[in-house]
């Protein structure tokens, strides 16, 4: 009985306050992106499984993290091209930023040896992305203040202030 008592005490301190706790772990995560990332700036957050990659073995472009950023769990942004994310910028789960495309020729639908990389992106100062939104290659702006409704598939710049959603996403209003 006490030994039980005793091995699940060291389960939820080991599971509890190990493993979840945010000072030792975020700072860890932060540790690591920082070998991935150009710059990261203070109070940013990483879920799990946040994926910083390059496809087709394209040169990893600068990425560049403001301060107070939060990136939820199962983020994907594909690093073709440069990305700023402005300080106070909140991406949810689930949220999949590209930045290459592939070239169409005739009947060729994809051609696996060529890439095409979309033009530096710009993601604004408290800008929020709501979680399974996609931002496609052609988008390389969204605004200061901007929102973007879960679930949208962004494939034009949004200005500040905008609020968008739905697929393809438009202006739904305005922020205040």
């Amino acid at each position: 009985m006490i030994r039980e008592i005793i091995s699940r005490m060291i389960q939820i301190f080991i599971g509890s306050f190990i493993f979840d706790c945010p000072i030792l772990l975020l700072k860890l995560r932060t540790i690591g992106y920082k070998l991935v990332v150009k710059s990261i700036g203070g109070g940013v957050n990483f879920g799990r499984k946040v994926f910083f990659y390059t496809p087709h073995n394209v040169r990893k472009a600068d990425i560049c993290i403001g301060n107070n950023v939060g990136i939820s769990p199962n983020v994907e942004i594909d690093c073709s091209a440069a990305l700023t994310i402005g300080d106070y910028v909140w991406i949810s789960q689930n949220v999949q930023i590209f930045s290459h495309t592939h070239p169409i020729k005739g009947n060729i639908v994809k051609e696996r040896q060529r890439v095409e990389i979309s033009k530096p992106k710009y993601i604004g100062r408290d800008a929020w992305i709501g979680a399974n939104s996609i931002i496609l290659p052609n988008v390389t702006y969204i605004g200061d203040n901007a929102i973007i409704g879960a679930g949208s598939v962004v494939t034009k710049n949004i200005e500040n202030n905008m609020i968008v959603a739905g697929n393809p996403a438009v202006t739904i209003g305005k922020r205040e």
